[in-house]
C-alpha cells in the first residue's frame, strides 16, 4: 500500500499567520539537524509531536515532543497522517 504524505512548513516566527493542525492532536513532525561546530548533537529525524501555544497566544506555536524536553530542536516540518485515534502505550490519548 502506497501513501503520499503531505509535508507542511512550519516557521514558528509565522505565528498563526500560517496551515497548523488541530491543537493537541498527534502528528509527524521532522526535525532538523543540530550541530555544535563540526559536531552533530541532533541528527534531523522524525517524530510524533502536537501543537501548543505559548501561554494560551495563538502567535506563539509550539509543538511537544515526548523525550525533547526544552526548546533545543527546530520543528521543520509537519503531517497530519497518524489519525484522530493514534496511540501507543507510551503516547496516551490527550484531549
Amino acid at each position: 500500500m502506497k501513501h503520499k504524505y503531505k509535508w507542511i512548513k512550519f516557521d514558528r516566527s509565522k505565528g498563526s499567520d500560517q496551515k497548523l493542525p488541530k491543537e493537541r492532536k498527534y502528528v509527524l513532525v521532522q526535525i532538523a539537524e543540530r550541530l555544535a561546530g563540526d559536531v552533530c548533537e541532533l541528527p534531523a529525524c522524525v517524530a510524533v509531536g502536537y501543537l501548543r501555544y505559548s501561554g494560551g497566544d495563538f502567535n506563539c506555536p509550539f509543538f511537544v515532543i515526548r523525550g525533547m524536553g526544552g526548546p533545543g530542536f527546530t520543528v521543520e516540518y509537519w503531517c497530519d497522517c497518524l489519525g484522530k485515534n493514534f496511540h501507543t502505550p507510551t503516547y496516551p490519548r490527550i484531549s
